[in-house]
């Protein structure tokens, strides 16, 4: 099937709804999450009376009337106070990684970032660098 723009629109499974540019599905326990699934945001539209619209890399946290950033969702903290961003957390998968880059005179440049996945969502947090005078073991 071709949408009104020209592009292909997809298919849903019976667990999934349609974005409204017919271009992707979601689950349906996703509609109205406060976390944007559709590159249009249909899956969050007329969802409640917010007075905050959050931007694609936040999600909406209901009882503060706030957002929050996306990799504080599914990240095992509390951090909207019904607990609402630790809810309907399938796959949660995190990590921390670093790179050590030997620099002249025996200087290592030591970086350190983490990895948060959730579902198809993944985000990559920076957590610091720090010169040393030798490799890490």
């Amino acid at each position: 099937m071709v949408s009104s723009t020209g592009n292909t629109t997809v298919t849903c499974t019976s667990d999934e709804l349609q974005c409204a540019d017919g271009l992707a599905c979601y689950m349906v326990k996703f509609r109205c999450d406060g976390f944007h699934d559709c590159e249009d945001y249909s899956d969050e539209a007329g969802c409640s009376d917010r007075q905050v619209e959050c931007d694609r890399d936040e999600f909406y946290c209901e009882v503060d009337n706030e957002c929050l950033p996306d990799l504080y969702r599914c990240d095992g903290y509390e951090d909207c106070p019904d607990g609402t961003d630790e809810q309907n957390c399938e796959l949660r998968l995190s990590f921390e990684m670093y790179y050590q880059e030997q620099l002249p005179n025996n200087v290592y440049n030591n970086v350190y970032w983490s990895t948060h996945s959730v579902g198809h969502s993944t985000q990559v947090k920076y957590l610091g660098c720090y010169f040393s005078s030798h490799p890490l073991k």
